[in-house]
């Protein structure tokens, strides 16, 4: 049993009352507001954007990916499992930066597919802004690494199916960085011209906004390192290849955080008997 405080004026014990009443009465401070959201993450690649709703409480399970043989449209999905479906699906049909050209496949179907499948309470779809033409079924908006809070001027178009648009923020003053491509690890293609050599991976991650990640993917592939430190199996140069286009390929951290905090802010709004 604690002991009853003891105050040395009535000014004091007035001011602990007020402290008191202020606490119980302010809102509840939500650490993790997606804390119990099962969250499917489609075209996962190294899932930058499902880390960013992990960090905010939500359990990923991530679905089918390309680099790995998988195949989306092998994939099914039970309805009523997840609450919620994230992902992009590949750019390439789409970006003016991509390697392989306007002959990519729109996969954009697929992803509404699994949605209509699984049944979720809500998804979120990115892209980069040129896809927009390609999905207007669902409500989109552009938002900004860099006005997120981000590091890079890096721009995605995010779909929402079952949830308001997000208020895009404000025109955030300085001097953005370059925004890190699937391509910045070759200096000879014409959008990475403004390296002077090729993206390091650990550079990559940094400006993505993690920095721990561009280490473990060059690590993680098969092969060890000697102790000169030369990587036997898979080269040195081909596992920062990888890294920087899996990198490139993914959500900054800022960006993928504001479109985590904004669905944790919409599901905290509706009562829980109407989530479902």
């Amino acid at each position: 049993m604690s002991r009853p405080r003891i105050y040395s004026s009535d000014r004091q014990r007035q001011k602990a009352y007020r402290d008191r009443l202020a606490l119980q009465n302010s809102p509840p401070i939500v650490t993790k507001p997606l804390l119990g959201q099962l969250v499917l993450s489609l075209f996962p690649g190294a899932d930058l954007f499902g880390k960013s709703f992990e960090l905010l409480g939500a359990c990923v399970v991530r679905g089918p990916e390309k680099l790995l043989g998988q195949d989306i449209r092998d994939f099914k999905c039970v309805p009523g499992r997840f609450d919620g479906v994230i992902g992009g699906p590949p750019c390439q049909a789409f970006s003016q930066a991509a390697i392989s050209g306007s002959n990519a496949e729109n996969l954009i179907p697929e992803f509404v597919r699994v949605v209509e499948e699984s049944k979720p309470r809500w998804a979120v779809m990115e892209n980069v802004p040129a896809a927009g033409r390609a999905w207007t079924a669902w409500p989109s908006v552009v938002l900004s690494d860099w006005n997120c809070g981000g590091f890079t001027f890096r721009r995605r178009r995010f779909w929402f199916y079952g949830l308001p648009l997000p208020v895009p923020a404000a025109q955030r003053p300085g001097n953005a960085e370059y925004s890190v491509l699937a391509t910045s690890w070759n200096h000879q293609k014409p959008m990475s011209a403004r390296h002077a050599k090729p993206l390091a991976a650990r550079r990559a991650a940094e400006l993505q906004g993690f920095p721990e990640l561009g280490e473990r993917l060059i690590a993680g592939l098969p092969g060890n390192r000697s102790v000169r430190g030369d990587w036997k199996g898979i080269t040195g140069y081909s596992r920062n290849v990888f890294a920087v286009h899996v990198l490139g390929n993914g959500v900054p951290a800022a960006l993928g955080r504001c479109v985590a905090l904004h669905v944790g802010s919409c599901l905290t709004s509706i009562p829980q008997n109407e989530r479902n």
